[in-house]
């Protein structure tokens, strides 16, 4: 409830389940264990009816990948279709809809996850370089986000990238409610929170290495760098 009142997002970095960084036998295969695992996390709200008391309740899943995301909502979505009465889960919609209305997910690479844009649950999808950890994309994420988002339509690709985690999750750019970031405003840039985006405005010539270590920075608490 003190969340919502204070309009901040909660957010859950990767470590749902801890892989053994040290351990030369058992990193590799943990590795892609902590991904999917943060889903329990976002479930004990879900059916707990978290999400129907609280509507304006945004979670970041951060560093989790999103291409598994499509994949377990439209799972819950036919399990909670057939389990929800003996279950007497409060849930008042489906799964998904929590997913599209309430959290967030945060990916490196994952181009699966991009072509997955538009599945039901993977509304709220953001890229971070997550620099410097030993995952980051530096010093070649412009080469990343090429491969990533290779075809996807530049308002997309520009929102994935930063809009939706600056202008949506954490909301702190719009200081003057106009629907443009103020640290692109004296630049004028031409983008907005309402999903129209061209960023990469004549007057705005940096638009990846600007937005996208911004918003790198803000989702994975780490500094960032292209």
């Amino acid at each position: 409830a003190a969340a919502v009142e204070l309009d901040l997002p909660i957010t859950f970095h990767l470590g749902a389940r801890t892989s053994r960084f040290k351990d030369k036998t058992n990193f590799l295969p943990d590795i892609p264990m902590g991904k999917p695992a943060m889903l329990e996390m976002v479930n004990i709200m879900l059916y707990s009816g978290v999400f129907d008391r609280f509507p304006d309740m945004s979670i970041g899943l951060i560093e989790s990948g999103v291409g598994w995301i499509p994949w377990a909502c439209e799972y819950m979505d036919r399990a909670w279709e057939m389990q929800r009465h003996w279950t007497e889960v409060p849930n008042k919609m489906p799964p998904s809809f929590y997913f599209d209305q309430n959290v967030y997910a945060s990916f490196i690479e994952d181009p699966v996850g991009v072509e997955l844009r538009h599945k039901s649950g993977a509304k709220n999808i953001m890229w971070s370089s997550d620099y410097p950890h030993s995952e980051t994309t530096f010093p070649h994420s412009h080469q990343a986000i090429a491969r990533n988002f290779a075809g996807v339509p530049k308002v997309e690709r520009d929102w994935i990238l930063a809009g939706c985690a600056e202008c949506t999750l954490f909301g702190i750019l719009d200081g003057d409610g106009d629907g443009i970031p103020d640290v692109w405003e004296s630049s004028g840039a031409d983008l907005n929170c309402d999903g129209t985006i061209d960023i990469a405005s004549s007057a705005f010539s940096v638009p990846v290495t600007a937005v996208s270590c911004w918003a790198s920075r803000v989702i994975v608490g780490s500094h960032c760098s292209l």
